[in-house]
Parts: structure tokens; sequence; C-alpha cells
């Protein structure tokens, strides 16, 4: 029970600094007389602006891996032996990194601002283990 607390509270922190790191919300106040009135600002557009950017961003990414993954499907019509075996691990592998980014893109258009920022996280990881250029890097084999 306490471990869930403490969970609760690092997440909570988490999105505070996010929340106010991106604009979408910051603290206020102000001084009468003897009463300091405080307040909290939630800007929901700026959260939908970047919730937004990213879908769009997503989009692209899929976009570009179903093209690759066309390519490579032509590639291997014409393929024999070991030469046809790689490239068929290299679209089993990129088919489920697609249908994985397919499940993150319908999470994030549900995505709560506490989720968003997760979200971007484990996406942008995958991307980045990715080889620049689009092309397999002869070192990593395709699971």
């Amino acid at each position: 029970m306490k471990n869930l607390l403490v969970l609760v509270v690092l997440v909570a922190i988490v999105v505070l600094g996010v929340g106010l790191w991106r604009g979408w919300f910051d603290f206020g106040g102000k001084k009468e007389g003897d009463q300091v009135k405080a307040n909290l600002n939630v800007n929901l557009t700026k959260f939908k602006q970047d919730k937004e950017e990213f879908q769009k961003i997503l989009n692209e990414k899929s976009g570009g891996m179903k093209k690759k993954l066309a390519k490579l499907k032509d590639k291997a019509k014409d393929l024999t032996g070991d030469a046809k075996v790689k490239t068929e691990k290299e679209i089993e592998g990129l088919s489920k990194k697609h249908l994985d980014l397919q499940s993150k893109m319908k999470d994030l258009e549900e995505a709560t601002e506490e989720k968003l920022q997760g979200l971007k996280s484990s996406i942008m990881k995958e991307f980045e283990d990715e080889p620049k250029g689009g092309k397999e890097d002869e070192s990593k084999k395709p699971e």
C-alpha cells in the first residue's frame, strides 16, 4: 500500500513537471489586502495541440513503415534462399512494429495528460532504436 502511494505521488510530480514545462497549466496568484488568492490555469488547447502534433508525426512514421513493408514484400518475391529468409524475417519484424505502433496510436487518441507523456516516451524510444536512413543494420537481427 505504501509503495502504491509513493507511485501515485511520483506520477503526480512527473505530470505536474511535464505540464508546467509544456505549458499545459500554470500557477498564478494575486494579493488583495491581507489575502492572497492562488489559482491554477489549465490550458487544454495547448495539450490538444501537443497531442495532435504528435499524432501527425506518428501518422507519417506509420506511412513510412507501410511503404517500406510494401517495398520489402516486392523485393522478397524475386529473392531465393538465405536472402529471402532474411528479408521475410525483416518483414515480420517490421510488421510487428507497425501493428504495435497502430495500437499505440489508438491509445493516443484516448490519452489524458498523464498517459500522453508515457506514450510519447515509449514510442520515441522505439524509433531511436531504429537505424537511420530506414535501412536495417546488419548487426541487428529482426526478432
